[in-house]
């Protein structure tokens, strides 16, 4: 693939359908055998022990290395057998297919469709599954309500802007456009790219602004060159930054104003009106009614 890698790993939790998502070079032992090392180190900080690896017949799963590491975390691997429900093999077409359609929907390129998978494994995490009774993979694995992650949902490849202080970078510049592509992890911060100068490498914050609006068909090659969008006028105070003021001169020929007409209110005539008459209609006393 274009984005770097041509090897995707990923592990569902069968008890939660919390997925993990990993991409490698290959398929060898040598490179696998650090993802589930890191695969046990994350479940076991969560809380969690893990107790069996079911796989599809991967021949690098039964390696002395790969072995020797499931040992030492005390995790048996099986094979899944074909009537056996097999949680990966079901969830990778659905990745796929809204990881292209993440892609399409923003007219970008093959280079990133890893940022595109990851995105879509943590939307999942989020979305209510029929198999867990209406409730989200965040709910069972994390035990908190997904409200405070569902907030921070934007489109993928939306332009986004982040403040000079929470970014790496010291040069960084609070009105340079990146590029959104997800978060970090499930509870991290956004992750963006800065398409003129930092290529494909990540940069992350936990405050950002974004312009989700559909862009033209070109957008990804022009805003690689130039601004695609006019400067900002101004960002919120909670980035960092003040609001113009009003009273302040603008520089250009000035606003013609339009004089009202209206003659004061002193100067107005009251219209003259006649005597007022009684009515005639008959009135009725009021009764009182018993309760």
């Amino acid at each position: 693939k274009e984005c770097g890698y041509t090897t995707c790993a990923l592990f569902i939790d069968s008890a939660t359908s919390n997925k993990f998502t990993y991409f490698l070079n290959s398929k060898k032992e040598t490179d696998l055998a650090p993802v589930i090392e890191h695969l046990f180190r994350t479940i076991k900080s969560d809380g969690f022990t893990p107790r069996k690896l079911f796989f599809d017949g991967e021949k690098a799963i039964t390696g002395s290395l790969i072995t020797r590491t499931l040992a030492d975390h005390g995790v048996q691997y099986a094979l899944t057998a074909d009537s056996q429900q097999n949680l990966a093999e079901a969830t990778i077409p659905k990745l796929r297919r809204m990881a292209n359609h993440m892609l399409h929907d923003r007219n970008m390129g093959e280079e990133y469709y890893r940022d595109a998978i990851r995105y879509a494994s943590q939307i999942m995490s989020i979305i209510p599954h029929t198999r867990l009774g209406g409730r989200c993979p965040y709910q069972e694995y994390y035990k908190k309500q997904p409200h405070d992650l569902v907030k921070r949902v934007r489109t993928f490849g939306s332009i986004c802007y982040y403040h000079k202080k929470v970014v790496t970078t010291k040069k960084h510049d609070p009105t340079t456009e990146l590029i959104f592509l997800g978060f970090e992890s499930i509870n991290g911060p956004y992750r963006a790219i800065n398409p003129k100068t930092q290529g494909k490498n990540h940069i992350y914050s936990w405050h950002a602004i974004f312009d989700e609006s559909y862009k033209r068909n070109d957008w990804l090659e022009k805003i690689k060159i130039d601004r695609l969008l006019p400067l900002p006028q101004f960002v919120p105070e909670v980035h960092g930054q003040t609001l113009p003021d009003p009273t302040d001169e603008i520089d250009g020929p000035p606003t013609p104003t339009v004089q009202s007409t209206t003659p004061p209110m002193s100067e107005q005539k009251t219209p003259e009106t006649g005597p007022l008459r009684r009515s005639t209609r008959q009135r009725v006393p009021t009764r009182m009614m018993d309760m």
